[in-house]
């Protein structure tokens, strides 16, 4: 397909290309938050202003999960512009995690003076990172995640790498210039509709 050649693989590509492929629907368009129906929606927020860009992705759940909507805001997006297109949201969703490190704190308070009742704050540390992205990179594997093809969600999701430390753990980075936050929000709307009882695996 076109797109293959925007990929470029390497061994430490945590979402190789062949799996982004199989997961990209050429039948899914992404929609608009006015024309989603209150259902059966989850969604994640991954904040930033200056830097990086606050995302939220929106996932339809069911098997498979679809990603329905994805925003990513113009850097410099104020928090309250951001909040009020989260509020916009929430009238349609079951749950909402909300990357919580840094500002993230302030933005869960003030989304709860708004009256946004489906979000939930969600831990960023490198043991949480680990199975947001292993339980997303495992839905992929079992064909449980669809999506639209997107040229910058697909690249940040093949250029995330991974490492071991001498002990063990993982850590996850992207080339330098490069950005993630598509895939953290990404990753945060699919934990979002994880159920009691699904299991956790560190996906190589």
């Amino acid at each position: 397909m076109e797109y293959e050649a925007l990929f470029v693989d390497a061994a430490t590509s945590y979402f190789p290309m062949d799996l982004i492929r199989d997961c990209v629907a050429t039948y899914l368009q992404f929609e608009r938050i006015d024309d989603l129906k209150p259902g059966d929606y989850y969604a994640g927020l991954d904040l930033g202003k200056l830097q990086d860009n606050s995302v939220l992705a929106i996932v339809a759940g069911g098997d498979p999960v679809r990603l329905v909507y994805l925003n990513e805001f113009p850097l410099g997006t104020s928090y309250p512009e951001v909040i009020s297109d989260v509020k916009e949201a929430d009238r349609k969703l079951r749950k909402l995690l909300v990357d919580r490190s840094g500002i993230g704190e302030a933005v869960m308070d003030e989304l709860g003076r708004e009256g946004v009742g489906s979000a939930e704050g969600a831990t960023f540390t490198w043991q949480r990172k680990v199975e947001y992205v292993a339980y997303m990179k495992l839905m992929m594997q079992q064909g449980r995640l669809k999506m639209p093809y997107d040229q910058k969600l697909c690249a940040q999701m093949n250029e995330q790498r991974y490492e071991y430390s001498p002990s063990g753990q993982i850590r996850f980075w992207h080339p330098p210039g490069n950005h993630d936050d598509q895939l953290w929000a990404l990753a945060l709307a699919v934990w979002a509709t994880k159920r009691d009882g699904d299991g956790v695996v560190l996906v190589r």
